[in-house]
Order: C-alpha cells, then sequence, then structure tokens
C-alpha cells in the first residue's frame, strides 16, 4: 500500500480505529523509527481534518495525538537506555558511529539534553533519535520527562488545530510543516557544526585552530590591523557576550531596525492598501469560517492579557518586586514605561492613520476606535516582554530561554485572539507587535548604556544582595 493510498484510508475512518491511529503513529516514531517514513506530523494534522469533518471530535484527537507522542518518546528514551549502547557496541554500530562522537553525543546532551528534548520535537529526523540518545546519554528521567511533555503538548495542539483549520487544504498544511520541519533541522545542524567550529578553534592543534592562525598570519588581516585598529577593536567589542554594550546592544539595534523597517513597511501598505494589506479581508474570512464555540470562549478571556485594565496592575507590581530584588529604580520602571509607550504611540498612530475596524458583522465583542495598529498587542508584547528582559538578568541561559518565549507566547496568543474576534485585520496585529519592538528597543538601549555606567560592586549594595547585584550588572 502507497503512503497516498494508506493517507486516503485514513481519512475515511472515524471513531475509535481513528483515534487509534492518531495515537499509534507519534508513539512509534521515535520508538521504532517510524517517523523516517511516516511522520507524525502527518497523522496529527490527518486527525484534526477528521475532527474538522465530524468524524471524530477534536478534544479526543488531541489527547490521542499529545499522549502518543509523549508515550513514544518515554518507551524511545527506555529503549536507548536498556539497548543503545549494546547496539552502539556492535560490530554495525561501531561502523556508523564512532566512540568519540558518541561520548560528545553524551557530554551534549548531559549538559544541555532538556532544550535539545524539546526543540527535537519540531524536526523529524531528531524527533526519531533524540529520545534514544537521551537514554543511551543517561540523562535523568526526570530531567527528560517534563521537556518531553512540553515539546509533546505544544507540538501535539499546533499539528492537529492546523489539520482542523486547514479541513479540505490540508496537504498544503502538510507540506508546509514537512519543508519547515526540514528547515529547523538544516537551522540545528548548522548551529552545531558552526559551535563544534567554534570550539575547535580554541585549540590551536586542531584543523579549526590551525585555519584561524592561519587567517590571523595572513597580509590582509595584518593590514586591517595595522590600518583600522581602532575599527576593528570597536567591532569586536560588539560582539563580545556578558557586557551590556557588546553582544547585547548589537541584537537590540539589529531589533530596533528590523522593527522599525517593519512597522514603516506595514504602515504604507495599510495606507496605501498594497502588498500585506490586501490579504486581510482573505485572512479574516478564512478565521471567521473556522469559529467554534470553546475556542470563542477561550479567545474572550486570553485577550484580556493584552488590556491595559489587567497590565497596569501586573507591571506595577512587577516594578516594586524589580525593586525589592534589584535594588535599582531603571529595572523598576521600564515595564511602566515600556507599556505606557505603547498604549501613547498606538494611539497616535491610530489618528494618524484612522483606519476602520473589521466589518461589525463579524466582531465577536464590542470595540471601539480604529483599527491600526492593534493596541492589545502592541500592550501584550511592550509590557510582558519587558518584564522577562529585567527578570532575566543573572539568570541561567535556560531561564532566560523560559521567560523570554512565555513572553513572546503571551503576545502572540493575544494578537490571534483579537484577530479571531475580528477587532483587528492581521496588518493591525503586525503593526502593533512591530510597534511594541520599536519602542522597547529604543528604551533597551539607555538602560544598556546605564548599565555600562553603574558600578560592578560597591558599598552602597544591600548587605546579602552584592553578589547578586553586581551579576545583574554585568548581565544585564
Amino acid at each position: 500500500m502507497t503512503v497516498t493510498s494508506l493517507i486516503e484510508h485514513i481519512l475515511s475512518l472515524s471513531g475509535w480505529l481513528a483515534l487509534l491511529i492518531v495515537f499509534a503513529v507519534p508513539a512509534l516514531e521515535s520508538s521504532v523509527f517510524l517517523g523516517f517514513v511516516f511522520p507524525g506530523e502527518t497523522a496529527l494534522i490527518l486527525g484534526g481534518v477528521l475532527a474538522s469533518y465530524g468524524r471524530v471530535a477534536l478534544w479526543q484527537v488531541l489527547i490521542a495525538g499529545i499522549s502518543g507522542a509523549i508515550i513514544g518518546d518515554s518507551v524511545g528514551y527506555v529503549v536507548g537506555r536498556e539497548f543503545g549502547r549494546r547496539i552502539l557496541a556492535s560490530r554495525p554500530g561501531r561502523r556508523l558511529v564512532k566512540p568519540e562522537r558518541i561520548e560528545r553525543a553524551e557530554d551534549y546532551l548531559a549538559r544541555r539534553g532538556g532544550r535539545a528534548v524539546f526543540f527535537g520535537r519540531f524536526t523529524a529526523a531528531l524527533r526519531a533519535l533524540v529520545p534514544g540518545l537521551a537514554g543511551v546519554a543517561r540523562m535523568p528521567y526526570r530531567v527528560f520527562l517534563p521537556f518531553n511533555v512540553a515539546g509533546g503538548a505544544i507540538w501535539g495542539t499546533i499539528m492537529v488545530l492546523l489539520g482542523y483549520l486547514a479541513g479540505a487544504s490540508w496537504k498544503r498544511v502538510a507540506g508546509y510543516a514537512t519543508q519547515v520541519g526540514i528547515a529547523l533541522f538544516a537551522v540545528v545542524v548548522l548551529a552545531l557544526i558552526t559551535g563544534h567550529l567554534a570550539r575547535s578553534a580554541r585549540d590551536p592543534q586542531s584543523w579549526a585552530g590551525r585555519q584561524v592562525a592561519r587567517l590571523a598570519s595572513s597580509r590582509l588581516v595584518s593590514w586591517l590591523q595595522r590600518r583600522f585598529p581602532a575599527q576593528l577593536a570597536w567591532l569586536g567589542a560588539r560582539f563580545q557576550p556578558g557586557v551590556p554594550t557588546g553582544f547585547a546592544l548589537t541584537v537590540a539595534v539589529l531589533t530596533l531596525c528590523a522593527c522599525g523597517w517593519s512597522f514603516g513597511s506595514l504602515t504604507n501598505s495599510v495606507l496605501n492598501h498594497i502588498n500585506s494589506a490586501r490579504l486581510d479581508p482573505r485572512v479574516l474570512a478564512f478565521v471567521v469560517g473556522h469559529r467554534v464555540p470553546w475556542l470563542t470562549g477561550l479567545a474572550k478571556t486570553l485577550t484580556w492579557l493584552g488590556s491595559g485594565f489587567v497590565l497596569w496592575p501586573v507591571v506595577i507590581c512587577a516594578g516594586l518586586a524589580l525593586w525589592r530584588w534589584r535594588r535599582e529604580w531603571l529595572p523598576a520602571v521600564l515595564p511602566a514605561l515600556s507599556l505606557a509607550g505603547a498604549w501613547a504611540w498606538s494611539l497616535l498612530t491610530k489618528a494618524l492613520v484612522a483606519r476602520p475596524r473589521p466589518p461589525s458583522a463579524d466582531w465577536l465583542g464590542t470595540f471601539h476606535g480604529w483599527s491600526y495598529p492593534s493596541e492589545h498587542a502592541a500592550q501584550a508584547l511592550a509590557a510582558w516582554g519587558m518584564i522577562g528582559l529585567m527578570v532575566m538578568a543573572g539568570r541561567s541561559f535556560r531561564a532566560r530561554t523560559l521567560l523570554m518565549t512565555g513572553a513572546f507566547l503571551i503576545a502572540l496568543v493575544v494578537g490571534l485572539c483579537r484577530l479571531y474576534l475580528a477587532a483587528h485585520w492581521m496588518t493591525d496585529v503586525l503593526g502593533g507587535w512591530a510597534l511594541a519592538g520599536v519602542w522597547g528597543c529604543l528604551l533597551i538601549l539607555p538602560y544598556l548604556a546605564a548599565q555600562r555606567a553603574a558600578p560592578v560592586t560597591g558599598s552602597s549594595r544591600p548587605s546579602g544582595r552584592p553578589r547578586r547585584a553586581a551579576r545583574s550588572a554585568r548581565t544585564g
């Protein structure tokens, strides 16, 4: 039976048999490497399609797909833990994978395995391999499980909802999901190669170290160092990690440029009704045509996460907590300044652009004022993003990643809710995010300059907090 005929057969099923397939394919993907033949996201998308046809309930597909993904990876972990070393120690295993590479993989998973388990979920090749490698590396199951559950829940929900919203257009969505997975896999491989070369370059005896030494001693580099010493020193300082005016400043400036360009481009599209603004009616029609009662109630609740009625108490409490923790006034007031600026700039832009909202017949609520940009989207990203930036100072890479991911997810959810409720067009939401990015970066730049000017240590720090305060000043 070909894959095409198998898919057609799945789409003809209903009831418990369809749910069994939605559960079994993700479960077998990493435990018996079925993912190399039939990717798990395809089964979940097909389950969402069946739910859109009314063959099975959406909540049943979500439970079956997510539980299958989590259980399957746990089985793959156990298989790798119990039999992985035996397989790798066999003659075929030694020919395929050298022992030193196994040691490096074990070391990497021991240090950063949780992130590898989570992000590996979103690419087909890594999704089939990472659980078994985690077991081979003897990653503690208490570390493996929460990342497995989080990745399985998010990935499974996204794939099922994509199929549910796509309906008859599921083939196009499945193709996009596969392409995104391949792109993510390429990015991961490129990042691993780059990281390996960067680490190897520190050793003068390695190949990368010899190439770096050869490049540094070349005539061109020597001439550049003699001709532009100050400029090269300045450029190197812009990529120095752990320094406020180093890599953090470079990222802030690049983000400011990207958000500024995006906001200008979106505003021009809205004013002249060109480019992305021409897609707004089609996107809104698609969203309105796929509304369901339970999602409507959820959207009406989650949209409050971008309302000033909720955000002002949040930023005030966050400011007081930041003052008590860091004893610095600037980190304490930045969340409130970010929210106030997003609100003010949104109102000003609304008045200047004067774009009408979507047709009132599509509204799920009562909305007032002009449409562009989305005030809720701008306020959500400005407030939650700035709180995350201020709290992440001095914390581990994992904590910083989780904080910023959480802030961006909240802003994403608020923007999607505004679109779902027909309070805004798609470009209104995108413009709100871009506006918040511009204003947030304009606040971050003087903050980084102040962190550079602030003393690292000093007697003015309250007792019991000097080490934390100094670390915050260095890494904030």
